[in-house]
């Protein structure tokens, strides 16, 4: 089934992590002298953050400690996300299992968007 799209209607929702105990591997220090620093010994917090934009800016972000999973990428979608949703939105998605599930589907075609899932990953792409 094929439906018009205007660009000004996508959404584009992915997610990133990092850790916030990373260190520096380069530094600058003044000529013929060597750059100091230190190294983090135990494991610092991760930071996830999970975002939807569109052509004019970012409409919904989260971002919280820890891994994302299942729960909190449905509770996303349900408190972060669909609140910004109309029927002229098409939502586009990797297709990560946690991003699959049928609530998530339901929560976002609720609104009246369209939702998209991404074909999985190909380096012939």
């Amino acid at each position: 089934m094929m439906w018009a799209i205007e660009t000004n209607n996508l959404v584009f929702i992915d997610e990133s992590g990092t850790n916030l105990n990373m260190a520096r591997t380069y530094a600058r220090s003044k000529k013929g002298t060597r750059a100091h620093g230190c190294n983090p010994h135990n494991k610092g917090k991760n930071l996830t953050i999970i975002a939807a934009i569109t052509i004019t800016g970012v409409i919904a972000a989260l971002s919280f400690f820890g891994s994302n999973n299942a729960v909190t990428f449905l509770f996303y979608v349900t408190e972060v996300l669909v609140p910004q949703l109309n029927d002229t939105m098409v939502v586009v998605i990797d297709n990560l299992n946690l991003h699959c599930s049928d609530e998530v589907k339901t929560a976002i075609e609720h609104t009246g968007a369209k939702l998209i899932f991404l074909p999985t990953y190909s380096p012939d792409l």
